[in-house]
């Protein structure tokens, strides 16, 4: 697990916190909790890019019938994806991010045939 000092840290792991609103109107939210490894530091943008290796917690502000399926689905299907976290992850800020980013509108997780993932 990292212990906050960057200089190092391809390989070690720690638990990313994310947050979605999924339903505005209804105040759906969602909290994640996912098992990511870090596969290189980027210090000029000060991100690091991970992979997700495992969905550690979910849960969600309403019952799971009131939540959409797809939704849920696309929340579960995250590992083995990349993602560029800022550093503010590792000292365990949950990251708040768009409903876009799990229905593809906003690219932020993407696998190895993506033009985001560093191939040198």
């Amino acid at each position: 697990m990292l212990d906050g000092n960057l200089s190092q840290p391809a390989g070690t792991t720690f638990v990313a916190k994310m947050h979605w609103r999924l339903d505005e109107p209804a105040d759906i939210r969602a909290w994640a909790g996912f098992i990511v490894e870090v596969r290189r530091v980027d210090n000029d943008d000060q991100r690091l890019l991970c992979l997700i290796k495992a969905l550690d917690s979910l849960s969600f502000s309403h019952p799971i019938e009131q939540v959409d399926p797809a939704l849920r689905v696309r929340i579960e299907a995250l590992p083995g994806q990349y993602a560029y976290l800022p550093f503010e992850a590792v000292e365990g800020r949950t990251l708040f991010l768009k409903v876009g980013t799990l229905t593809g509108r906003n690219s932020y997780f993407f696998d190895e045939t993506s033009d985001k993932f560093p191939h040198d």
